[in-house]
């Protein structure tokens, strides 16, 4: 008892004595100014300590959350978003019927004689839109997993956006068959590293060989973690969808529900790189652009192939005259079934 009447004797006079210190260097005799400086000084390691804490990073993590956590996570957006991701699959389908349906009232009404040029214009405008309504709606998907509530409001949004993500899927596409020109390794590597660059355009706003870098500089060091979740997701998605299509019926549309969780899959990849990686900055990676350039150059010459082979089939050079079986209602017929 009587040590701790000592101990609190003690505190007391060291109190005292930094009161004493503290008013020399004060104007005035103001306490309130006095203990002020007593606290300051009683408490000042604490200070020290929460600013040494601020000074520290955030997060110091390099790995990604494990294969299966991502998936459950990826479970619980799709069950959030059921509705809105649905109705966003089902409308590239929707259009293709409803071009399906044109196309075929075309070839009925169209003359004999028109109907093999007819069959080309038509080919063209709905083989381009179908893509543009396919990038629309894969956009807008996007748009959902990562935090839109609406799916018509991301409809809205994805209108802008389309064009920079087309550009940027052509890009990435020629990269690839870049890559896959220089045997497989290369282009498995440049794939891995180009998978996120849809998203990078449509979250971030970046548009062209700028958001395949930022995808590039994602991934960069965390390869093979990429890797192995797009393996397990993918190989998960086939075998599902394999299982799924032996049921009668619903089997057939069975992609159009698992798709959703494919991508809600990707979008929590993503996101999780980008949290463990550095801000990316804005830049165009000269590897990423050689590729590309193998690309088109690839994709040049089989375009040169391709006309050889054309004029082997139309020798006179006569398109009313090209062959039925390019040309005609079976060729159209399968086109309008492959949208659908």
């Amino acid at each position: 008892m009587e040590n701790q009447e000592k101990n609190q004797t003690n505190k007391y006079d060291d109190l005292d004595n930094l009161a004493k210190e503290a008013d020399k260097f004060l104007p005035t005799d103001d306490n309130s100014q006095t203990d002020t400086v007593i606290k300051s000084l009683d408490n000042n390691k604490f200070y020290e300590q929460q600013e040494t804490d601020t000074n520290q990073p955030a997060d110091n993590k390099t790995e990604l959350p494990g294969l299966v956590e991502t998936l459950k996570r990826a479970l619980a957006v799709y069950k959030s978003k059921f509705k809105s991701l649905t109705i966003l699959a089902l409308l590239p389908l929707l259009i293709g019927f409803l071009m399906a349906g044109v196309g075929m009232l075309s070839a009925v009404i169209i003359p004999g004689s028109a109907k093999p040029i007819a069959m080309v214009v038509v080919v063209i405008i709905f083989g381009f839109l179908s893509i543009v309504i396919s990038i629309m709606a894969q956009v807008a998907s996007i748009l959902v997993v990562a935090g839109e509530n609406s799916w018509s409001k991301a409809l809205k949004r994805a209108v802008p956006k389309a064009w920079p993500v087309l550009v940027v899927s052509l890009l990435t596409a020629l990269a690839a068959l870049g890559g896959f020109a220089l045997l497989i390794v290369p282009g498995v590597i440049i794939s891995v590293y180009l998978i996120f660059a849809s998203f990078t355009a449509v979250l971030e706003n970046k548009t062209g060989l700028v958001a395949l870098s930022a995808s590039y500089n994602y991934i960069k060091g965390k390869w093979w973690q990429v890797l192995s979740r797009y393996l397990f997701i993918v190989l998960l998605f086939l075998a599902a969808n394999f299982i799924v299509s032996l049921i009668p019926i619903i089997g057939g549309v069975a992609s159009i529900f698992l798709g959703p969780i494919l991508l809600a899959y990707f979008y929590l990849v993503y996101s999780d790189l980008k949290k463990i990686s550095s801000p990316v900055p804005e830049s165009k990676n000269k590897f990423i652009l050689v590729f590309i350039i193998i690309g088109s150059l690839v994709l040049l010459v089989l375009l040169v192939v391709l006309i050889f082979k054309l004029k082997e089939v139309l020798p006179d050079n006569n398109l009313p005259k090209i062959n039925n079986q390019l040309m005609g209602w079976q060729a159209t017929k399968a086109f309008m079934a492959g949208l659908v």
